[in-house]
């Protein structure tokens, strides 16, 4: 899997991935492509804490936009007994 396919996946922008992370954009390569393991773990153990962050973050936005999408779903029900 390429970084961009990684990235992509997880709903980021490479940029967006580096940034979060703090891991360049050859590092993030070297990771994910080239499937380095063992060095930095101090530093990945962080870029996956932040990226877990941002994950929950996300899912957390997406299911108010859904309950607020359902709630006006539902009122407009109300169109059907008062026309």
């Amino acid at each position: 899997m390429t970084v961009k396919e990684y990235a992509n996946k997880m709903g980021l922008t490479v940029n967006r991935l580096c940034e979060i992370t703090g891991i360049s954009r050859q590092g993030l390569y070297n990771i994910l492509v080239k499937e380095h393991r063992a060095e930095n773990t101090q530093k990945r153990r962080k870029a996956v804490t932040e990226l877990l962050k941002t994950i929950h973050e996300d899912a957390d936005r997406k299911v108010k936009q859904a309950e607020q999408e359902w709630e006006e779903r539902t009122k407009m029900l109300d169109m059907f007994y008062n026309n």
